[in-house]
């Protein structure tokens, strides 16, 4: 369901499916959410002025459109994620401009289909054409590709001392797979924050990586150009499971392994430490991990999302 915008009913805005359609927003405003900005870009003026601009990749309910932002001055106020009300603007084909007399204000959150937030980020992001994970292993190396797939097997941030440069970088480790294949993909330095948000069984699309070919395996490494765009989530499943090992333990977030009941596969899952405390009647303070090792093994009723348990109760309560 729609979240109200500033402007209340469609007939006080023009949504961004009509307005792709007839090239024109009237006198009405355009309401959509940010899914996805540019840097600071530079442009030449006739008199051979330096200027400033950025794109956005906005949404709503019923489309997406690219949208050029002249100047820097707004680039700072506009944020992804958040939503905002577009007023006197210019359409110029499918772009919508806007320029220093445009009016932008925030506006209550939109609730825009997972399908048209990667379209809006498409609009924004360039990317290498996306071929199968068979044909990217079979690339050559430092071949520039874009592959989709399922997320699987999402490994911790680890911190690794550089080859013949002072210095350290982290790296997190996750495997993708289509039906063609599965492949290792690294991640480096800031690139780790674009896995943030995606679990294990999201279908996501990772745009530009590079071939990586060593000692007869292929991977993928990021690049500054890399994107990852989820393209599914993972469906929420409710199943009962045996905890069989913890992998580590916090106070806020415990890795651990168990045993699916329906098919007595062991998997690696995350769950919130205050939760699982909860259900096993223990508390976070002190040893913790000791205390979960005395409780396993350990059967629960849970919802999972991918590689996420976000409700746990124990079997024997009920």
């Amino acid at each position: 369901m729609q979240h109200p915008c500033i402007y209340k009913g469609n007939n006080q805005r023009k949504s961004i499916h009509d307005v792709k359609i007839s090239g024109d927003l009237g006198n009405k405003p355009i309401a959509g959410e940010v899914v996805a900005k540019s840097g600071l870009r530079t442009y030449k003026t006739k008199k051979r002025e330096k200027k400033f601009f950025f794109y956005l990749g906005v949404a709503d309910d019923t489309g997406s459109i690219k949208v050029m932002v002249y100047g820097r001055e707004r680039y700072q106020d506009i944020q992804e994620k958040s939503c905002y009300l577009f007023r006197e603007v210019i359409m110029d084909k499918n772009v919508m401009k806007v320029t220093k007399l445009s009016k932008v204000s925030k506006t209550p959150p939109i609730d825009v289909p997972e399908n048209l937030e990667m379209e809006a980020q498409m609009l924004v992001y360039s990317q290498t054409p996306v071929c199968s994970i068979g044909q990217a292993i079979g690339s050559e190396e430092k071949t520039s590709v874009s592959v989709e797939g399922k997320v699987r097997e999402i490994g911790s941030v680890e911190t690794i001392k550089l080859k013949n440069r002072q210095g350290k970088k982290d790296k997190q480790d996750f495997k993708l797979e289509d039906d063609t294949s599965s492949i290792r993909i690294t991640l480096w330095g800031e690139h780790i924050k674009h896995l943030r948000g995606v679990s294990s069984g999201d279908v996501a699309r990772v745009t530009n990586v590079k071939t990586n070919h060593f000692q007869g395996s292929v991977s993928l490494n990021s690049t500054d150009s890399t994107k990852i765009l989820k393209v599914q989530s993972a469906a929420v499943q409710s199943v009962t499971i045996e905890i069989i090992g913890i992998i580590r333990a916090s106070e806020t977030q415990t890795e651990l392994e168990a045993e699916l009941s329906h098919d007595n596969e062991v998997q690696q899952f995350e769950v919130a430490s205050s939760l699982l405390a909860g259900a096993l009647g223990v508390s976070l303070r002190g040893s913790f991990e000791d205390r979960l090792l005395g409780k396993m093994p350990f059967s629960a009723d849970v919802e999972i999302k991918g590689n996420q348990i976000i409700k746990i109760k124990s079997v024997k309560e009920k």
